[in-house]
């Protein structure tokens, strides 16, 4: 998938792209309002990526020859969940999250699962509205799955408020 203006290319991600990933991650953050995301400034574990990439679930956007940003899904029960979403600031506005995003729907689809999952804040732009735009539907706490229940739980744990599970649920194999 590519624009006009700035041409872009996803594939599968492999262990080489893994070391180049928490850069794009630490300054996607960047653009979050202060407090919002946990104090520590971690960024997502290189063995979960190596976990995605056994399962085939990291999708990596290029621009050039450079990684522009990446989506990180995980199974859970007969959904999958989308971990983590980044794109760098510099690559931002340009359909390459989106594009990412419609990745892992197809993955999903794919792989036959039933919905694809995620957490994100209800009020930041980017987060919440973003994912409503395209097609997700918050989930009431009664139709998130145990995982995602865990996974709100521990992102109170660390500070950050605010937040919902979505899921954009597959209609006859087709998101």
């Amino acid at each position: 998938m590519s624009d006009q203006i700035n041409p872009f290319t996803i594939r599968t991600g492999t262990l080489a792209d893994v070391p180049h990933l928490a850069n794009i991650e630490s300054a996607a953050d960047m653009l979050f309002p202060s407090g919002r995301l946990p104090p520590d400034g971690g960024t997502y574990a290189a063995e979960d990526f190596h976990r995605a990439i056994e399962h085939g679930l990291l999708e990596i956007a290029w621009v050039a020859q450079q990684q522009a940003g990446f989506a990180v899904a995980q199974p859970d029960e007969n959904n999958l969940h989308l971990a983590l979403l980044a794109v760098h600031p510099e690559h931002g506005r340009r359909g390459i999250g989106r594009a990412l995003v419609s990745h892992v729907l197809q993955m999903a689809v794919g792989a036959g699962y039933r919905q694809v999952t995620l957490t994100t804040f209800a009020d930041i732009p980017w987060n919440a509205p973003f994912y409503r735009s395209m097609g997700f539907i918050e989930l009431a706490a009664h139709a998130q799955t145990e995982r995602v229940q865990q996974i709100l739980a521990a992102e109170i744990d660390t500070g950050m408020y605010n937040r919902v599970a979505m899921a954009f649920v597959s209609a006859d194999g087709e998101f």
